[in-house]
């Protein structure tokens, strides 16, 4: 996972810098498309849209995180890299990057 130990990378000001589709880094799947403040998701996962909100520095939330996203219920955290390419680190060790890196 993330370092606790690490603050917020604090390179994620608005959520206009993740607009795009975004793959996964270990075998290339597209994940899927942030569009707004939305993860619209591979029509494979049949996942509803996922709400992402920015969270570097609030209270609550693990100290590495720029980034949360709920999905199914349960809440997910991300630090922002700007790369390049950018890559958004999962607190479940997933890492994404950008469909065209």
């Amino acid at each position: 996972g993330v370092p606790a130990a690490e603050a917020g990378s604090g390179t994620l000001k608005d959520l206009s810098q993740l607009a795009g589709r975004w793959r996964r880094e270990v075998d290339g799947l597209f994940m899927g498309d942030v569009v707004g403040e939305e993860v619209l998701w591979n029509p494979d996962y049949q996942h509803d849209p996922s709400h992402l909100s920015l969270v570097s520095g609030k209270a609550g939330i693990p100290r590495a995180a720029d980034l949360e996203m709920e999905l199914g219920g349960e809440r997910h955290w991300a630090r922002y890299e700007p790369g390049p390419p950018a890559q958004l680190i999962w607190s479940d060790g997933e890492v994404w990057v950008p469909m065209d890196s």
